[in-house]
């Protein structure tokens, strides 16, 4: 079967638009997931991974990745022998934030490890109720190894008196390095 010259001009007319559509619409699609990222990139050390069942749910997120997320401060005291004494202004990305970031939702727990292997489950409703952070500052100063960073779970204790319990203090984790859900 031969193609007119007319006809010819348009299988490829039509071929060329069918291909900047094609990369366009790849393209689009693109840059909306880099706009929904969990983690921006980085070049800071890599202090958290988060993953979770999934190929494409998993990223690792340093200090300056997770300041790039938006941010929630919490004034509140923690419990004897948790850290510091008296009310201290945490700052960091809610731990909701970033499990709904991960594509958990209602019912997902969470793991969150430390550094030693010491490791959580924090359920969904702990995320509803009380919404803890994953704090990266204490008083506007990055949280130290030495003072339980660089990231530490932080709940709302002063708002919350019941949270003063030993479920909740074996809760609050600090030198995270990984939050996966399954």
């Amino acid at each position: 079967m031969e193609i007119s010259g007319l006809n010819q001009r348009r299988v490829v007319t039509g071929a060329l638009v069918i291909s900047v559509l094609a990369t366009s619409v790849g393209h689009a699609a693109d840059q909306a997931e880099r706009q929904m990222a969990l983690c921006p990139p980085s070049n800071s050390l890599l202090v958290l991974r988060l993953s979770a069942l999934g190929p494409n749910r998993q990223a690792t997120c340093d200090i300056a990745a997770l300041q790039a997320l938006p941010q929630r401060e919490l004034v509140t005291s923690l419990p004897t022998g948790l850290g510091p004494p008296g009310a201290h202004r945490w700052q960091g990305v809610s731990l909701r934030l970033l499990a709904q970031r991960m594509g958990a939702t209602p019912g997902h727990d969470l793991r969150l490890a430390a550094l030693n292997d010491y490791a959580v489950t924090v359920p969904w409703s702990d995320l509803e109720r009380y919404d803890p952070i994953v704090a990266h500052q204490r008083n506007g100063v990055p949280l130290s190894v030495r003072e339980k960073g660089p990231l530490m779970l932080v709940y709302p204790f002063d708002a919350h008196p019941t949270l003063d319990t030993q479920q909740y203090l074996n809760r609050s984790i600090w030198h995270i390095q990984a939050i996966t859900f399954k």
